[in-house]
């Protein structure tokens, strides 16, 4: 078979139609591709969810989607996922209950399963390829076949229904909210000490305001206050904000290399202490001074 190109083609070459287990085959129409049904476990919390007449009101869905190849007889990549769908769903989740209704699900199983754990979306593990001079699909361990593969999401979405695996979904999860919360608050975080810890502000935004949320910032639009009326150190101009931070970030680089160095060639250096070693501290302040603002005007720019 040669490269496929419409739905109809994946699926042929996947064999879905004539597999018992699998129903409600739906062609796909933005892609090469076909959504197909299968019903849970007999066990599972998803098949206690019934409609009146028992028949089950949630299945899983299996959506499966090729793409084109660079050439006639090269390979394809397949792409695929499986999530649970429930009957009605949408007027569900817009709070349009109508248990009366004999396509529904029946309302005490319908709350019942709100309570439990929920089989969560998984997706096709990277590496599946369709051959199109061989007609057959490879994944990482050798051929598969339309089967496998489709067994292969249905299992894994299954799989999410251990408590195991629910921890380790959660503790994802709990890590990309930290991440996006971190970053969300982090550039506030950073326009504050460079303004409060280094006189230093970002320019006003020209053009729209509605634009500001979207901001990409960049080294020029950060500009450092001069203030000649504030604070010197060993000679050198510095404003009131700035000596403050610089000397709590030099006093915790003392503590760091106290901490870490060994003791007795750090407080040889202490107490043997000359002209050199002011030198040394001057310097390091100078240092502090210059880059730890750029440093946070960088991870404004780059990150946030």
């Amino acid at each position: 078979m040669p490269a496929l190109k419409t739905s109809q083609e994946v699926i042929q070459a996947t064999g879905v139609a004539g597999l018992a287990d699998y129903y409600d085959v739906i062609p796909l129409l933005d892609a090469a591709g076909f959504t197909v049904k299968r019903r849970y476990p007999l066990s599972s919390a998803p098949a206690q969810v019934v409609k009146p007449n028992g028949a089950p009101a949630c299945a899983c869905v299996i959506a499966i989607a090729v793409e084109p190849p660079q050439n006639p007889n090269g390979v394809s990549r397949v792409g695929g996922e499986a999530w649970l769908y429930e009957d009605c769903q949408e007027d569900h989740r817009l709070r349009r209950h109508n248990f009366g209704n004999p396509n529904w699900p029946t309302e005490a199983t319908y709350y019942a399963f709100q309570a439990a754990a929920k089989p969560q979306e998984v997706h096709l593990a990277a590496g599946v390829l369709y051959d199109c001079a061989a007609s057959t699909f490879h994944g990482a361990n050798g051929p598969f076949t339309g089967q496998q593969i489709l067994d292969s999401l249905y299992d894994a979405h299954l799989a999410t229904l251990q408590r195991g695996v629910r921890l380790r979904l959660y503790l994802a999860r709990a890590w990309r909210h930290l991440v996006r919360r971190g970053v969300w608050r982090g550039q506030d975080a950073c326009l504050r000490l460079l303004e409060y810890g280094y006189d230093v502000k970002a320019t006003p935004q020209q053009g729209s305001p509605f634009s500001a949320p979207f901001r990409i910032y960049k080294w020029k639009d950060f500009v450092r206050s001069s203030d000649m009326t504030g604070s010197h150190f060993f000679g050198f101009q510095s404003s009131k904000r700035s000596l403050f931070s610089n000397m709590i970030v030099l006093c915790l680089i003392i503590v760091g290399a106290y901490w870490l160095l060994p003791h007795a060639g750090l407080l040889r250096a202490i107490y043997g202490n000359t002209v050199l070693s002011t030198v040394v501290v001057v310097f390091v302040f100078l240092v502090v001074d210059q880059l730890l603002p750029r440093a946070l005007e960088g991870i404004r720019a780059l990150f946030f």
